[in-house]
């Protein structure tokens, strides 16, 4: 049966690459859209590319949680700290792609959380930083002792309004040095001790992970890279024999992971490399929705 799909928050970058997805999803037959800043609104006005994947200017409409309540899930993109007010009014299932309940719901991160995705109510899309951190590492935490991971993003992780306020142009901006929110939710699930130095650069999109992992002991390099290309087997996240660009990632579902061929003495580079609005946001928010319905994961992604 096919699905009815809200979602609630329809202004940023992340919304719109996630409309689009939901559109060519062949298992969704009806799809509504909600915001207190865009009611009334119809979506060709929001987002003009829209007629390109919609036969129906959809109109926005206020928050009402009888017809909320009424799909079969619900995905909430809205501010970071807005979706604990609105969860508990919310009695169908939910896909939160804010950081809200990220250490306390079900993590949607589906390479290693697959079965808890499937039998919960209530899904955490990871943080796009957190994704390519995590993936990059995973496989082989059981070896390393400690992380320090050096990340480069695209402007558009900002968000579209944040996107607006910063002088970015021919620009690589360093922040949040010591304090990023993404911190936590990698060391939970990675167990470890880890420094995180994020960058902003001038490109649109996409994220680029460089992690020094220190070893607790030598190790043979191709029996690693096996590891990897086994825990990662049917999966968007694919281990790669050569450095990775971003160009690779940008409007595709994956992650690409590359393991560099040299130890040095007790240390081994691992390069990873995602789309943050797809695999760290929509997308992502995607293969959760399939798994949650027991739909083939790379339904509506199959293409990239």
């Amino acid at each position: 049966m096919k699905k009815k799909i809200c979602i609630v928050g329809v202004s940023g970058y992340v919304s719109e690459k996630l409309i689009h997805l939901i559109s060519k999803h062949k298992h969704v037959d009806e799809i509504s859209l909600v915001s207190s800043s865009m009611a009334g609104k119809k979506l060709f006005d929001v987002y003009p590319s829209m007629r390109d994947y919609f036969s129906d200017n959809i109109r926005i409409d206020e928050i009402d949680f009888k017809k909320i309540n009424s799909h079969d899930l619900v995905f909430l993109c809205v501010p970071h700290n807005e979706s604990s007010k609105l969860v508990d009014k919310i009695t169908t299932k939910i896909i939160d792609l804010s950081r809200d309940y990220r250490l306390t719901k079900t993590y949607g991160l589906p390479e290693i959380y697959k079965e808890e995705i499937r039998n919960s109510e209530l899904v955490a899309n990871p943080g796009c930083y957190a994704t390519a951190c995590i993936l990059a590492v995973y496989p082989i935490r059981h070896l390393v002792s400690e992380v320090i991971f050096h990340g480069i993003s695209g402007y558009s992780g900002a968000g579209r309004m944040a996107s607006q306020k910063f002088d970015y142009e021919n620009n690589i901006i360093a922040y949040k040095l010591t304090d990023h929110h993404h911190v936590a939710e990698i060391k939970k699930v990675l167990d470890l001790d880890i420094s995180f130095v994020p960058h902003v650069v001038d490109v649109f999109s996409g994220i680029m992970i460089t992690a020094i992992l220190y070893l607790k002991e030598a190790i043979d390099i191709p029996t690693i890279k096996k590891q990897y290309t086994e825990f990662y087997r049917n999966s968007f996240t694919e281990p790669v024999s050569q450095i990775p660009s971003v160009k690779e990632v940008v409007n595709t579902p994956l992650c690409k992971v590359y393991v560099h061929d040299e130890q040095q003495i007790n240390k081994l580079i691992v390069v990873s490399v995602i789309d943050n609005l797809m695999k760290g946001s929509a997308s992502q928010a995607i293969e959760n929705m399939n798994l949650m319905f027991g739909f083939p994961t790379n339904t509506a992604l199959s293409d990239y």
